[in-house]
């Protein structure tokens, strides 16, 4: 079976972005023409399940898809996780902090953060009393055990981020 057998009827998207004839597909797994064989979690392609090394999410379901409430003014949501035991898995996700009342939290894990849009002032601060106010593309990092309070100034304000962490999926 060729991978355009899985391609939307509606599209010329095939599978990874390659021309159908380049990946022959059984079952699970996909081999390109150079003999490679993709295994692993399955991953949606099309529609599709396949067992690929790389995931992919639109822009629809991750950056323009406002993450679940944690909070009265705190919208948190993992988008994606490595495949590795849970000790040591990496998860990804958007966090968007609007004014009202502010997120403290206790990181139980490493994180970074990177400031995807900020509209007003957005304070963020640690234990010690230290604060930035993050600008679109500034990079931030929070260390494991430390308590970090995030805060939109004014009444229309907001913070918009992109995080990485050492956590499971799901895990606040």
């Amino acid at each position: 079976m060729l991978a355009k057998d899985f391609a939307d009827n509606d599209s010329s998207t095939y599978l990874n972005g390659l021309s159908p004839e380049y990946f022959s597909v059984s079952g699970n797994n996909a081999q390109d023409k150079s003999g490679r064989i993709y295994t692993g979690r399955p991953h949606r392609v099309n529609q599709q399940t396949f067992n690929m090394p790389m995931k992919y999410l639109s822009k629809a379901e991750g950056y323009d898809k406002l993450p679940a409430s944690v909070g009265p003014t705190s919208y948190l949501e993992d988008t994606m996780s490595s495949n590795a035991e849970k000790d040591f898995q990496i998860t990804s996700g958007f966090y968007k902090q609007v004014s009202g009342e502010p997120l403290v939290y206790t990181y139980g894990y490493d994180e970074m953060k990177v400031v995807l849009d900020v509209k007003g002032t957005v304070e963020i601060s640690d234990e010690e009393g230290t604060k930035v106010y993050p600008q679109r593309g500034d990079v931030l990092y929070f260390k494991k055990g430390c308590t970090i309070t995030f805060k939109a100034v004014e009444d229309d304000a907001y913070g918009y981020f992109w995080y990485c962490g050492r956590k499971s999926f799901g895990e606040l």
